[in-house]
């Protein structure tokens, strides 16, 4: 069993890419692919619910911590929690 998760998001109508691709091959054994696609895709959706618009993930280092960074507007990142 193939046991890896993607996040397709839209980009126009018709067209698509994968942002993210879990497999629990290259995971940690603590982590688990398929609660690391239901987490960010339910933080991804209440980012969209909220009203926000997003135009870009970007990577930003925070402290020697790696950390991917949706943005509304190119450039504008926030490490907020909610």
């Amino acid at each position: 069993m193939d046991n890896s998760f993607s996040l397709i998001g839209r980009i126009k109508v018709g067209i698509t890419l994968t942002i993210f691709h879990w497999q629990s091959e290259i995971l940690p054994e603590y982590l688990n692919p398929q609660h690391l696609f239901e987490g960010v895709s339910q933080k991804l959706q209440s980012y969209d619910t909220k009203g926000n618009k997003l135009s870009s993930l970007r990577t930003h280092d925070f402290d020697g911590i790696p950390l991917i960074c949706a943005e509304e507007n190119l450039g504008e990142c926030s490490f907020s929690s909610s």
